[in-house]
């Protein structure tokens, strides 16, 4: 049995993962990740409570209840089976969908939903260490974080986390607690970024392009030990071809303005209870009390990527 730690949370599991650091001791805490190619998922009896769509308006991701357990399902890829009460997650790949996407869904999905629901506050975000603590960019896919983690890491910056931040309310200031060693970036930018060290990565799942920046790598740290939050910074939505962001600025957000662009980044399981979104509220009240927010917007420009100087000074003047 292999043993592994993700932030917080602990994992064992009979297939190998290979993006995270093993661990030699066993916990009575962890989690048991399996996978099983006899059947599919239990569908029967399901209430589906959740779904997300792409902008095309394809499906892609669904969440239900089936007694104390919950579904998540990935169209046309895999299921997941997680079960609370036994620490069990079992995942039913699709018919000949790689181990490497069935990892990548477990790590970068249902792994942060698990968080989400623990006691942890946990958003959609990266994060470096830059100027004596941790800087989080928050936003959805595709408004840049990876990459501008990737940047301020080949900088000298370390790397806290890439896509899953999750935040330690208990300390204060708050900290955040890094996840594991791992960026994922387009092949664009992984060129912009990293030239020359494609053979240094690999493919994070069958359906996507983008390629993962192996832990070993010399090109940038990935930090260890929990950081103090120093600040916040939402990103904005991609910019039209009408009106593009020639420069970059950084505006300070307060009150709902600030909430709200932290909640609609958070990661949960059970969306659908009353509790959830209780303790959501309640953390992401806690998280503003010591973090300061701004709204980030940078030209959307590969070629420019060597400005992240300029943010760096502007980070440090927080």
């Amino acid at each position: 049995m292999h043993r592994y730690r993700v932030g917080p949370l602990r994992l064992q599991s009979r297939m190998a993962i290979p993006e995270l650091q093993p661990v030699a001791r066993a916990s009575s805490e962890a989690w048991t990740f399996r996978v099983s190619h006899a059947g599919a998922a239990p569908a029967r009896g399901v209430a589906w409570f959740h779904d997300w769509t792409f902008p095309n308006g394809r499906r892609w991701l669904m969440v239900g209840r089936l007694g104390r357990r919950y579904v998540v399902r990935f169209a046309r890829v895999a299921s997941f089976l997680i079960d609370p009460p036994a620490r069990t997650i079992t995942a039913f790949p699709g018919a000949g969908v790689p181990a490497r996407t069935i990892r990548h869904l477990l790590l970068d999905q249902v792994v942060p939903m698990l968080l989400g629901d623990a006691d942890h506050l946990v958003v959609h975000a990266s994060a470096v260490v830059a100027g004596g603590g941790a800087v989080a960019f928050i936003g959805p896919s595709g408004s840049g974080k990876s990459t501008l983690a990737g940047a301020l890491a080949r900088h000298g910056c370390a790397l806290v986390t890439d896509d899953c931040l999750v935040v330690d309310l208990g300390r204060r200031p708050a900290h955040v607690i890094p996840t594991y060693a791992g960026l994922r970036l387009w092949p664009d930018v992984l060129r912009a970024l990293f030239p020359g060290e494609r053979r240094r990565t690999a493919g994070v799942a069958h359906y996507s392009s983008k390629r993962r920046v192996r832990r070993h790598t010399d090109d940038f740290a990935f930090r260890r030990r929990p950081e103090p939050l120093r600040a916040a910074c939402v990103l904005t939505a991609p910019a039209s071809k009408r009106s593009p962001v020639s420069k970059l600025s950084m505006t300070r957000l307060r009150g709902h303005e600030a909430f709200a662009a932290v909640l609609r980044c958070t990661f949960h399981l059970d969306v659908g209870r009353e509790t959830t979104a209780r303790r959501a509220l309640e953390r992401v009240t806690a998280m503003l009390e010591t973090v300061p927010v701004f709204r980030l917007q940078m030209p959307r420009d590969l070629a420019r990527l060597d400005e992240v100087g300029v943010l760096m000074d502007s980070l440090a003047v927080v």
